[in-house]
């Protein structure tokens, strides 16, 4: 199974599965899951703690005419004309491993290219913010793993998501969501089925197309 169909088809497997098992905020049990799926697929992966910016269209406008992002006193025009962000809280006050409360964000790197399998949290429809349940970003490079480069891209109705990475945080390994539970494990299992049978799927269309096309002729 090729990388790039890997991801894809995680990416529709685990919306459906981690939806059903999980909250929003499950970036510790989903970047833990697409780990697990992805070492058994056999392709190079690892976890990177990130600070995530989700903001909605007339935002992302008065930042590019401003040139830099609104000061607090500008936030309450912002906010009073429409515009709406949200960010990763990485305050330490939140944490609590036990509890899997962990004050940051973590997503997967998979061959390049940065899962998130948690980007739900950040979909905010009545504020304009439309992020879908898993995003991917190509171009987590070694730049980007050392916090050298911004990702950033563009989601749904002139939403834009951007991720910088927090090279030297490893605070997530704690986490209770982290870990190799049994309720992640049947996860990752439930997943790797529903890949496989998707493969399968596509790869059975391959071979029944040229045959179609000799019958019909």
């Amino acid at each position: 199974m090729r990388p790039q169909d890997a991801i894809a088809y995680y990416a529709a497997a685990a919306s459906r599965v981690l939806a059903e098992r999980f909250a929003a905020t499950r970036c510790l049990n989903g970047t833990r899951i697409c780990l697990d799926v992805m070492e058994r697929l056999h392709l190079q992966c690892r976890p990177c703690s990130v600070v995530a910016f989700a903001r909605n269209a007339y935002y992302e406008c008065v930042v590019e005419r401003l040139g830099r992002l609104p000061t607090a006193t500008e936030m309450l025009d912002v906010i009073e004309a429409g515009g709406w962000a949200v960010v990763t809280d990485i305050r330490p006050m939140p944490s609590d491993a036990s509890d899997n409360v962990w004050p940051g964000h973590l997503v997967a790197i998979v061959e390049g290219v940065l899962v998130d399998s948690a980007a739900l949290q950040f979909h905010r429809p009545a504020k304009g913010i439309f992020v879908p349940d898993i995003i991917t970003f190509e171009g987590a490079d070694r730049q980007f793993r050392r916090g050298r480069r911004e990702l950033t891209r563009a989601s749904v109705a002139g939403t834009v998501l951007s991720y910088t990475a927090r090279p030297t945080d490893n605070t997530y390994k704690t986490g209770a969501g982290y870990q190799r539970s049994p309720h992640n494990r049947e996860a990752v299992e439930d997943i790797l089925q529903l890949m496989h049978a998707a493969h399968r799927q596509v790869e059975a269309q391959w071979v029944v197309s040229p045959v179609a096309k000799q019958v019909a002729q």
